[in-house]
């Protein structure tokens, strides 16, 4: 950027835009705190805020993952609203108390040590007597008498703070300047719509009554579920609601239109500056359909019906796989005690897979039946040590499938791992962590034709109404230890766009026990 010389009344004159709380005058403070441009979405974002707060109502903001959603609007837009309403005070809500003292801290260091805030705003400084700090910040405006300026005060909460949606201390809160709440939603609680729904309660019990007539509000993140926090607060009618995806569908001659190759289709870039066709590219790969749809297109529709594509499972030719690469096996532990008597138990399963030399990995075979904690026991042992190149073995450790992995840490010197899979749903595990792996080729499967593969095809193919799921568990173990091989050689990348053979699924289907 330019530098740009001014005389005082030229200063003067963009301290007066500063100071005018308007887009305009918000845009120059980004400018100087930042020394960069704003980007033009998030012009419109805040265009939207004042539109909305004008009309006496919030706003809800869907951006897609990357947008600068966090450093535009909840420590820029924060401190910004922290200087003109010094007076006032600013409350910002996040999924956990750590993330949001984190940003938090983030408006602090505008306040105590950015030069172009102290240009813009040269009265306003940290009031450290009072409380600077994770438990809140306070500001004094020293254009005036500091008795005056404490008697000014609206309230007598921190100037500015972050807490956790779950934090007990919103409770009394009356952030009459600006509430902020910025991703409040993860995978965790939105596994259930139970989950959701205690979200959606606190939200409704604890910070909709600390709205007061002069709050500014902004709900900011990216969409979860149909009835996670952004959907829960747009469907009052109360927020106005703006959508910004990372690219928006646009025909051929369309002003800035460019033709995206990979998907087909001509699209207008939101942020071409930063996320031109070559970056979207690869943030699909990286997450996958499922998730690119959701975090980047906003569009929780094409993201609802994908599951688990068969043209996603590349195989890999069972002669070209070679006993003397490295093997990680993944245990999903079930045991029975009446193998008759309890026919609707899952099943104990185990899968290997091979690492590819160069990269990659290949799910090879696994096993999968019905069996007593012994048997399971036995078996493992038995197969795991006929790998000469055995790196590791996952046990999921969820449920009873931690005693049996604490029996094979005292049974065996097996080099025995356990894992909870952090206690995520399966629809985290499998569509959006594991699925990727498999569609982009840094995982492949070996097309021979063994109960377990078929198994595990059919449970991928049906998920998630399959009966069990049990070989989709194991593997998914056995990859979590292999992460570190899960990368694509060029060469390989190129030999997926060849065309693959066609499988019937009935094919598939017709393995499936139980």
């Amino acid at each position: 950027m330019a530098k740009l010389y001014l005389d005082k009344k030229g200063l003067d004159k963009v301290r007066d835009l500063v100071a005018s709380d308007t887009p305009n005058g918000f845009e120059a403070f980004y400018i100087l705190v930042h020394n960069r441009p704003l980007p033009k979405h998030a012009r419109g974002w805040i265009d939207q805020i004042y539109d909305d707060h004008s009309k006496g109502r919030g706003t809800v903001i869907y951006a897609f993952r990357g947008s600068t959603k966090t450093t535009t609007i909840t420590n820029t837009f924060g401190a910004y609203r922290l200087a003109i309403d010094s007076h006032k005070s600013q409350l910002l809500i996040q999924v956990g108390d750590g993330i949001a003292q984190d940003n938090s801290s983030q408006i602090a260091d505008f306040v105590e040590h950015n030069t172009g805030f102290s240009f813009a705003f040269p009265d306003i400084h940290e009031d450290k007597d009072v409380r600077w700090g994770a438990g809140g910040y306070e500001v004094v405006d020293l254009s005036m008498d500091y008795k005056q300026f404490r008697r000014k005060k609206t309230s007598k909460d921190a100037s500015f703070v972050g807490l956790g949606y779950t934090s007990g201390q919103i409770i009394g809160k009356h952030p009459d300047g600006s509430l902020f709440a910025d991703d409040i939603n993860n995978e965790k609680n939105t596994a259930s719509e139970k989950e959701s729904a205690m979200v959606n309660k606190i939200v409704t019990g604890t910070l909709f009554p600390v709205i007061t007539p002069t709050t500014w509000v902004v709900f900011i993140g990216t969409p979860w579920t149909y009835n996670d926090v952004l959907s829960y607060v747009a469907a009052t009618g109360e927020f106005g609601v703006m959508k910004t995806p990372v690219y928006v569908d646009a025909e051929e001659g369309d002003a800035g239109a460019v033709y995206y190759e990979e998907m087909g289709q001509w699209v207008t870039l939101t942020w071409p500056e930063v996320f031109d066709l070559e970056e979207i590219e690869k943030a699909r790969k990286r997450s996958g359909t499922l998730e690119f749809a959701r975090m980047f297109l906003l569009n929780l529709d094409a993201a609802k019906g994908i599951n688990l594509k068969p043209e996603w499972l590349h195989e890999y030719p069972v002669e070209d796989i070679k006993n003397d690469w490295p093997v990680y096996v993944g245990i999903d532990f079930a045991s029975t005690r009446d193998k008759l008597k309890d026919k609707k138990r899952d099943y104990f399963a185990m899968a290997w897979v091979r690492v590819i030399p160069g990269g990659g990995v290949i799910v090879q075979d696994g096993y999968m039946e019905k069996m007593s904690q012994g048997e399971a026991e036995q078996k493992s042992k038995a197969i795991c040590e006929s790998f000469l190149t055995l790196q590791g073995v996952a046990i999921e450790t969820a449920g009873k499938g931690e005693l049996f992995h604490n029996a094979m840490l005292l049974n065996t010197v097996l080099p025995v791992v356990g894992d909870t899979g952090q206690n995520k749903s399966k629809g985290q595990k499998f569509e959006i962590e594991m699925a990727p792996h498999f569609e982009f080729g840094r995982v492949w499967i070996s097309n021979a034709d063994t109960p377990f593969l078929k198994a595990f095809r059919a449970q991928w193919l049906l998920w998630p109404n399959a009966p069990h799921d049990d070989a989709l568990d194991a593997v998914y173990y056995a990859l979590r230890l292999a992460a570190p091989h899960l990368w694509v050689p060029v060469d390989r990348q190129k030999a997926l766009v060849r065309k693959k053979k066609k499988t019937n699924p009935w094919t598939a289907l017709a393995g499936v026990r139980g």
